[in-house]
């Protein structure tokens, strides 16, 4: 599981887990199912969200370049373009200020051999984003290698961390039916992808946990992790990512 959540949570305090279906208590004296969570682990505290930094290295000593980001191209930029100037031509497009981003720009100007590379900064909306990487368009450049080579030199991303749940059935009867556990999540916490199982632990054979809901970007309150014919005695693990 991978959520966003605000930093310096204390997950493991807020995370509260409930069982249903578990089997109703039989005649005093008869095994029963009994479900508990054995332990509930996450990140008190997640990193913070990094912005991502591209760079663009002109090799040239004349000429212009191009620069596309999501499929939309700025105008020809000198290959000693100002930064400022690189900046403005960006932000200006449709795809990034368009949408609430921005970039700030220094390094450069291109020369022989690319030796001050434009170093590419994003934020506004795209802060804290794993963005496309920028093309570069260098057919007008004369002189040097006659190139513009963009690369990634810190990808984007929120904080990340993991919250796992661990189950057992510690009474003296196997249960049958579908055991749903429930984990109640902090406030803000979102889903930025879809939960997954972890390697179960115990002997025998045992049938994975399955669980929902499955996909991004979703506000959960609680995550159902569903299971079938847990033997007493035995626990299981599901785990998962959480995030800023």
């Amino acid at each position: 599981m991978r959520a966003r959540v605000k930093s310096n949570l204390a997950l493991t305090a807020a995370v509260a887990a409930a069982f249903l279906a578990c089997a109703a208590p039989a005649a005093q004296g008869a095994p029963t199912p009994v479900f508990n969570a054995l332990a509930v682990t996450g990140p008190t505290n997640l990193p913070p969200g990094v912005n991502e930094a591209q760079k663009v290295s002109v090799d040239a000593t004349g000429g212009g370049f191009t620069l596309t980001f999501n499929g939309q191209t700025t105008v020809l930029l000198a290959y000693n373009e100002d930064p400022s100037q690189v900046a403005a031509a960006l932000n200006g497009l449709s795809t990034i200020g368009g949408v609430g981003g921005s970039v700030t720009v220094s390094g450069g100007p291109g020369d022989a051999g690319g030796t001050h590379p434009y170093l590419i900064a994003f934020g506004g909306s795209l802060a804290s984003t794993n963005v496309s990487q920028l093309t570069a368009n260098s057919g007008s450049l004369t002189g040097g290698a006659h190139t513009a080579t963009v690369t990634t030199t810190v990808p984007g991303g929120v904080g990340a961390g993991g919250i796992v749940m661990y189950v057992q059935n510690i009474g003296g009867k196997r249960a049958s039916g579908t055991i749903t556990a429930k984990i109640a999540l902090p406030a803000g916490i979102v889903t930025s992808g879809t939960p997954h199982n972890n390697n179960n632990l115990g002997s025998g054979t045992e049938i994975p946990w399955s669980c929902a809901p499955t996909g991004a970007g979703q506000s959960l309150e609680e995550l159902r992790v569903i299971r079938r014919d847990v033997a007493g005695g035995r626990k299981s693990r599901r785990g998962g990512r959480s995030r800023r």
